[in-house]
């Protein structure tokens, strides 16, 4: 399944797999973002499928956010699983 990113006031809503065959493009397409030094946000809730390579796209993304001090946030529901792969804290 192909990976559909779309923009909707700031968020980016991601819908389909991030595997091995998206997971370049969903790189990329956040480190654009990250690239203009503006605020990260997405929403995982579509998301049906990610992979190790998916999961260390997101981890590169989020140290980068880190190194610059940019605000970034995984929102959508049932994303507990991607913050505890990636040890990011939950804020319940």
């Amino acid at each position: 399944m192909a990976l559909i990113i779309t923009n909707e006031n700031g968020t980016l809503f991601f819908k389909g797999c991030i595997n091995s065959s998206t997971s370049e493009a969903f790189r990329n397409h956040l480190l654009t973002i990250l690239n203009n030094k503006k605020p990260l946000v997405i929403n995982m809730e579509a998301v049906t499928k990610i992979d190790t390579s998916g999961l260390l796209a997101l981890y590169k993304i989020y140290k980068r956010t880190l190194v610059y001090n940019l605000e970034f946030k995984i929102t959508g529901r049932g994303r507990k699983d991607i913050y505890r792969a990636l040890k990011i804290p939950v804020l319940a």
